[in-house]
């Protein structure tokens, strides 16, 4: 009875892992701080963790929307090991909405996709 019962947790633990969406990350390359001001430049960098071995969908197919901010350039998608994938944005801070700052990337696909957002604070 408990074999079943451990065999039987293992396996939902292993369905819970093999269905979960892609892993998006962010962190502050260059000018972290707690609040930014319009016109500070930030360098932020993505994190794209696959979770299945093969994804249908491309890297370039990550759909981003941008809420205060500017982007002034970006590198292309550069792989750290076998699953994990990154690229930088440098941005620029032109407005403050509720004195926030917002950068949401999504994935789509048939595996459940992916959806990370950032939030950062700006001072008014």
């Amino acid at each position: 009875m408990v074999k079943r019962l451990l065999l039987s947790l293992c396996l939902l633990l292993i369905i819970q892992v093999a269905i979960q969406a892609c892993k998006i990350e962010y962190s502050i390359v260059q000018n972290a701080k707690e609040a930014y001001s319009i016109g500070e430049e930030i360098i932020i960098e993505i994190k794209v963790t696959f979770t299945h071995r093969v994804c249908p969908v491309a890297l370039e197919e990550t759909k981003f929307k941008y809420k205060g901010i500017q982007i002034l350039g970006a590198t292309k998608w550069k792989q750290e090991s076998a699953m994990i994938y990154s690229r930088k944005i440098k941005t620029k801070v032109i407005e403050s909405n509720n004195n926030k700052i917002l950068i949401t990337a999504e994935r789509t696909c048939d595996n459940e996709g992916g959806f990370g957002t950032l939030e950062l604070i700006t001072l008014n």
